[in-house]
């Protein structure tokens, strides 16, 4: 049996308000727990100490821990709250937060003094410090909604990009799940793929998006930041969300915290990386920039020469892969499809894509011939062993605008040799006009039956031909 000596003023007054919590007398608490009445009354009225064994019955009574009725945990709160008044460095406050998260979060949620440390002192430290205009930023801290988290953090979000972690881009502070140290990580928001593609399918969107922003398109992530994935011991799904989303940042050990300017200067480094991102999204939304990167994924391609190339070798590929899915389509007639929303360009330009399963269905149902002459032969395909056709939309994407349907239909889709390919965009407009007098005129009860009326007029227009009168 240990004997616990605890604050003679605390413990009693403490015993006394229980008490009378419970609307009980000195005598049926000292029955009911096995002890003397003057034993109780003692602790009561002047303190003392106190067997262990004792103790432990007062606290099973009054269903309190004993850490509660010793006073430790006011004990932990006034020293949090002394902690907010002398720590005055950045580093010192999230030194601060590794050495005391984890045992706050056994506390009482509500209210918690920790909670108030991350979601306002070290904000203002940051803003403070790093010279962050709230005109231009917003800083916020969470420990959780309703319960600690697994993972608390602080993000700096540019207001113009995003003001939310669950969607976006932005500069998250985050303290691995052990506490063993935290990141600082440029980082987007696992909801908005969540919500959009599911859990699976949405790490892989995510994870590519990373890939194509550290390969292909950041260009001035410095050598001081590092791409490799995180790591924060996370089981659940947001701390998951956050190692896929990482773009790039830098590792902070607990026990080896580099100075508080050193960690200002790396949030300065990281702000030149979100900066240019800011400057790539332009006046699109953060859902258009990220649609604008992944159409390519979704084997979707604009309609340009730049990517004409890409387009017709995915459509061979496409055959080759998913010739079974790509039959049992076609066993089943087209419906008309109301238009989707557009992808903007960098330039902030509307850009419907087209998709090359559509694509590989028209080829398909064509039976790898030439619309305008089935006796135009072509050369094997390496790829799908069929001879080579390129597909061609009849009415432009690029009118997609003037239809409430869909233009990216099989209905709207060509099978040209390449040769005549290259004539209906290059050749004198007369061979033009023929060729797409024939396949107009071939195709435009299909062409009606998918919602698209065009007239013969309307459509030479659009390929820059005046038609014969």
């Amino acid at each position: 049996m240990r004997v616990i000596k605890v604050a003679d003023f605390f413990l009693s007054d403490k015993l006394k308000a229980l008490r009378l919590q419970h609307g009980k007398t000195q005598m049926e608490v000292s029955q009911a727990i096995g002890i003397s009445y003057s034993t109780l009354s003692r602790v009561e009225s002047e303190g003392r100490s106190v067997d262990s064994d004792i103790l432990i019955k007062i606290a099973a009574y009054y269903k309190v821990s004993i850490d509660e009725l010793l006073g430790l945990k006011l004990a932990q709160e006034i020293e949090l709250k002394e902690a907010l008044q002398n720590n005055s460095k950045i580093r010192e406050e999230f030194e601060f937060v590794l050495s005391n998260y984890n045992r706050a979060s056994k506390e009482t949620f509500k209210d918690h003094v920790i909670g108030d440390f991350i979601r306002n002192r070290i904000t203002r430290t940051l803003k403070e410090e790093a010279l962050l205009s709230p005109n231009t930023y917003k800083l916020t801290g969470s420990i959780g909604q309703g319960q600690w988290a697994e993972v608390p953090w602080i993000s700096v979000f540019l207001k113009n990009v995003t003001l939310s972690a669950q969607k976006g881009y932005y500069i998250v502070f985050l303290f691995k799940a052990d506490m063993s140290g935290f990141y600082i990580s440029l980082n987007q928001g696992w909801t908005y793929y969540k919500d959009k593609y599911g859990i699976k399918l949405g790490r892989e969107k995510i994870q590519k998006v990373v890939n194509m922003l550290r390969e292909e398109i950041l260009h001035n992530i410095p050598n001081e930041l590092s791409t490799e994935t995180i790591d924060l011991k996370a089981r659940g799904d947001l701390g998951i969300g956050y190692e896929n989303g990482h773009i790039c940042g830098k590792y902070y050990a607990a026990d080896s915290l580099p100075s508080s300017e050193i960690l200002i200067q790396d949030l300065k480094q990281l702000l030149l990386v979100y900066d240019e991102i800011q400057y790539l999204i332009s006046n699109r939304t953060v859902e258009q920039f990220n649609d604008f990167l992944l159409f390519k994924e979704d084997k979707q391609f604009l309609e340009d020469s730049e990517q004409e190339s890409d387009f017709q070798e995915t459509v061979q590929e496409t055959i080759a892969e998913e010739i079974k899915t790509v039959e049992q389509s076609l066993e089943k007639e087209e419906n008309s499809e109301d238009r989707r929303e557009p992808l903007i360009d960098t330039g902030g330009a509307e850009r419907w894509p087209r998709d090359a399963k559509k694509a590989a269905q028209s080829l398909f149902k064509a039976k790898y011939q030439c619309a305008f002459d089935n006796s135009h032969h072509s050369f094997i395909s390496k790829i799908t062993r069929k001879s080579y056709m390129e597909a061609h939309h009849l009415i432009p994407m690029g009118l997609q605008r003037n239809f409430k349907k869909m233009l990216d239909k099989s209905g709207n889709i060509v099978s040209l040799c390449p040769n005549c390919h290259r004539l209906i965009h290059h050749g004198i407009d007369s061979d033009r006009l023929d060729m797409l007098r024939k396949l107009f005129y071939e195709r435009r009860d299909k062409l009606e039956r998918l919602g698209l009326e065009i007239t013969f007029s309307n459509l030479c227009e659009a390929y820059g031909i005046v038609p014969e009168m």
